[in-house]
């Protein structure tokens, strides 16, 4: 299988999770490189170039979660393709996640602590609950909107709340622990 046909295959039932997997190694690599960076002390990283790296390496899943989830949020009211349904679910707790942590912190960490808390991760050479929590989340996703192989090939609507439900867990645990430590520090 050559690389384009990889990326590039809309038919594939994980071409949506291949994007997203693809961005977020490279923003958990960028972070862990960042994270080396500052601890042994570069001259090269300083205050004032660590925000745009760091707003660097959040743009990759953000635009690999919006792809997936504009391109897929008709078939989620369907539920009809778990590899379709899932990258929508991401996006629409992540959403739900933001407006629930409005509530207690101010509404741009909200909306923007979900993805930093996983390069804050990296960076700190694994704050596991802050960071891995989306991640995790984002397993749980696709283990609940896999069919198993004895039932019909669409996903019921009880699975699908569920797994959003689970996911906006995930988010929220990541973006108030994520609030937390940047308060810590």
């Amino acid at each position: 299988m050559s690389l384009k046909s990889y990326f590039f295959n809309r038919r594939h039932p994980s071409h949506y999770w291949r994007w997203i997997k693809a961005a977020w190694g490279v923003s958990v690599i960028g972070g862990v490189a960042l994270g080396v960076a500052i601890n042994i002390g570069l001259d090269v990283i300083t205050a004032a170039n660590i925000l745009p790296i760091f707003i660097a390496l959040t743009v990759f899943p953000l635009l690999a979660h919006l792809y997936g989830f504009f391109a897929n949020l008709s078939a989620l009211w369907q539920g009809d393709n778990s590899g379709r349904c899932a990258p929508a679910v991401v996006m629409v707790s992540y959403l739900l996640a933001g407006i629930l942590s409005a509530i207690f912190i101010d509404i741009e960490l909200a909306f923007t602590l979900g993805f930093a808390a996983v390069i804050m991760a990296a960076m700190s050479f694994g704050v596991i609950i802050t960071g891995f929590t989306p991640l995790f989340g984002m397993w749980l996703v696709v283990m609940l909107l896999t069919p198993t192989v004895d039932s019909s090939p669409t996903i019921d609507k009880r699975s699908i709340v569920i797994a959003i439900a689970a996911m906006t867990s995930s988010w929220l645990i990541g973006i108030m622990t994520g609030y937390a430590f940047g308060n810590i520090i």
